[in-house]
């Protein structure tokens, strides 16, 4: 029998829980950020480390999904929903 890990197996024993922890503050679908894309933008054109400005625009861009998603909901549910 060949004692070769998966992939899953060699993920360290906290990465699931820290995964786990970021889903939930997502919001309910998932995906987004709980401060508003407009925060996030202007801390975008502030930011001068790569690292952190890669962090953010990622952060901005699931914002921007959720916006997205938010307003489409709105949108297609009848008027007094």
């Amino acid at each position: 029998m060949d004692d070769q890990k998966t992939y899953f197996d060699q993920i360290p024993g906290r990465m699931p829980k820290k995964i786990s922890q970021q889903a939930k503050e997502n919001d309910s679908e998932g995906r987004g950020t709980k401060r508003p894309w407009q925060d996030i933008a202007e801390e975008v054109t502030k930011e001068r480390d790569p690292n952190r400005l890669a962090e953010l625009v990622g952060e901005l861009n699931d914002a921007l999904d959720a916006e997205c998603h938010r307003t489409a909901r709105e949108a297609s549910s009848p008027p007094g929903e």
